[in-house]
């Protein structure tokens, strides 16, 4: 049985270890313990529906194929190969494999779903002792009830586990800053939300529990409740690049009371997403990648760079809808950086849109991934042209995250962001910049919040870190990581050829 959560990330990922005597690199024999867990977990959702039926004196018809059962198979799965006519248990999992990429998908999403899952996939586990360890430790895992789907929970636990694994963190934002950012932009019921860099689906995992639990569970009409539940699940949109965590990223959300339908694998800064995408959405939430461009790009930018950050911002500012909200994770070199391209971002966000609300980051949140410094952009599209624009920006210098900042990440006391979101609740509803405002406490001599006016950002150039505005002397200097920088002046190397190059063509056609 399993005490919490936290237990319960530790225990997968003893079983998944269980992996690394195939010899596998630590990113894929998480995606092939993902498979089987995921196995497992539905399984235990068709036993749970098969008991609602049974009480309701109805039945159910179970998705996947009886002999592909988890609980069939998984207590003994050589002998339960050769009892089904296979040679061995590899050829069993082959079949397995391929036949859920095949099922019926007519009339089904969750068919639908499982098809895309196991598309394409061949199970890359040699060893029979490995895998029947594997399974059996699996079918003996017992989940006791969480807070959250009991389900998508369980999965949600490994991936905030493997999100360490520098192979894979890249792909990974963690939960309690995604958390954060998802309370700050209150989604609501009815509300359509996006992530083009969706990842594992943390955000829109997050925006699903948070307007369930925050929302229609307040609902007291079953019926109007159950309705505001379908319309949140179609309402979750996110793209991912990568196939095979495009495929973690679906079995989170199926697994989460499936809110998947919307959730594509492909590249949103290509022209058919660009132009698909614009103004269409009342919430946006997302880590983009950052660093030097790595693939190609076919969307059209006001501004051009080769920088996929910031080719994201103009993307998400483009696809937020009039009267949309959105917070996003940027590397704070987008904040300060002096060329035209970052500049004009920066402008258009005051003068065209309403930043709300900017959060510092120390450096090391995003270990061992990068250890760049990040900041949380926060801003809304106003509905229309006499809708107002930034008046005041609410600043939080963030210090502690609840983890060391070293790549360990290892749980500590001091912990800011409850205190974020306390002291931005307080700006919100009351314009109260902090609690010392109601006499409680002297003023702190280095207060974490503070806010500053447009014409101060518009006298600065439009710089939008933090250290700028700080009301202390700032010690601590800005700068970005050196593998950033690197890159950058790569990149700017680049630009400089390519202008070179127009300029001679200019030339030569006289």
């Amino acid at each position: 049985m399993v005490d919490n959560i936290h237990d319960f990330g530790n225990r997968l990922w003893d079983i998944a270890k269980i992996l690394r005597q195939e010899g596998l690199p630590s990113w894929q024999y998480v995606e092939e313990f993902s498979y089987f867990l995921f196995l497992k977990l539905f399984d235990d959702k068709e036993i749970e529906r098969e008991k609602i039926a049974e009480a309701e004196e109805s039945t159910y018809q179970p998705i996947i194929p009886e002999k592909f059962r988890f609980h069939n198979w998984a207590e003994n799965p050589e002998i339960w190969a050769k009892n089904q006519g296979y040679k061995d248990v590899h050829d069993f999992l082959k079949d397995m494999f391929l036949t859920l990429a095949k099922i019926d998908k007519s009339g089904n999403h969750e068919r639908r779903i499982i098809a895309k899952i196991f598309k394409g996939h061949e199970p890359k586990i040699k060893k029979e002792k490995a895998l029947s360890e594997l399974v059996k430790r699996l079918a003996d895992l017992k989940l006791r009830g969480v807070p959250y789907d009991q389900m998508g929970q369980a999965y949600e636990s490994l991936i905030q586990r493997i999100g360490a694994e520098k192979e894979f963190s890249e792909y990974f934002t963690p939960r309690h800053i995604v958390e954060l950012m998802v309370e700050i932009i209150d989604p609501e019921p009815g509300e359509k939300i996006y992530d083009p860099g969706a990842g594992t689906g943390g955000f829109l995992v997050k925006a699903h529990d948070y307007v369930i639990q925050n929302y229609i569970n307040k609902e007291r009409d079953r019926t109007k409740q159950e309705f505001l539940v379908r319309q949140l699940r179609e309402n979750l949109f996110g793209r991912e690049l990568v196939e095979y965590v495009y495929r973690l990223g679906l079995m989170n959300l199926i697994l989460h009371g499936d809110g998947s339908s919307n959730f594509e694998q492909g590249n949103s800064l290509s022209a058919p997403a660009m132009n698909k995408e614009r103004n269409q959405y009342d919430v946006i939430l997302t880590n983009p990648p950052f660093g030097e461009l790595k693939y190609e790009v076919t969307g059209t930018f006001d501004h051009w760079t080769n920088r996929m950050e910031t080719l994201f911002l103009q993307h998400v500012m483009n696809a937020i809808k009039p009267g949309g909200r959105v917070g996003i994770v940027v590397p704070d070199g987008v904040l300060f950086r002096a060329d035209n391209t970052h500049k004009w971002i920066r402008k258009r966000l005051i003068e065209e849109f309403n930043v709300f609300a900017i959060v510092s980051l120390p450096s090391g949140v995003f270990k061992p991934y990068t250890g760049s410094k990040t900041s949380l952009l926060f801003f809304e599209k106003p509905k229309d042209e006499n809708a107002p624009k930034t008046t005041r920006i609410w600043y939080y210098m963030l210090e502690n995250d609840g983890f060391e900042l070293g790549d360990r990440r290892l749980p500590i006391d001091k912990n800011d962001l409850p205190d974020v979101l306390k002291k931005y609740k307080l700006w919100k509803e009351k314009e109260i910049i902090s609690e010392e405002w109601f006499g409680i406490g002297p003023k702190p001599d280095k207060p974490k919040c503070w806010v500053v006016d447009v014409d101060k950002i518009r006298e600065e150039d439009y710089y939008l870190n933090a250290n700028r505005y700080a009301p202390y002397k700032v010690e601590e200097v800005e700068y970005e990581d050196p593998t950033t920088l690197m890159e950058e002046l790569i990149s700017r190397q680049e630009e400089i050829l390519e202008e070179m190059r127009r300029l001679c063509e200019m030339v030569a056609r006289g």
